[in-house]
């Protein structure tokens, strides 16, 4: 779940039920923002009484990264593949070869 303006609503629907996930920006005290990933847990007693929750937030900035570049790679790689020249080769029942140019098209 992202933190958009509905995705509040959302997230206290799944407080109040006991558990919540989310990935949000944050702000470090030299304010350099970062990504993170939220767990909240609701806190309850004995009596089944809330109390609160515990809250578990982990730095995923470098995994951003390392999806964004990953992403931008496929992107390279697909555009080379859809827009390159290549040749079939495949051999015929009588010992010919076949040379085929194609242009892969979507």
């Amino acid at each position: 779940m992202s933190m958009t303006a509905n995705g509040l609503g959302r997230l206290s629907a799944h407080v109040l039920d006991g558990k919540a996930e989310f990935e949000a920006l944050a702000v470090r005290k030299d304010r350099s923002v970062f990504d993170k990933h939220v767990l909240m847990v609701k806190r309850i007693d004995a009596n089944g009484d809330f109390l609160g929750h515990y809250c578990f937030m982990r730095d995923i900035s470098e995994q951003k990264r390392a999806e964004e570049a990953l992403r931008q790679a496929e992107q390279k790689y697909r555009a080379i593949v859809e827009n390159a020249i290549g040749r079939h080769f495949s051999n015929t029942e009588h010992a010919r070869m076949e040379i085929t140019d194609y242009v892969h098209s979507r």
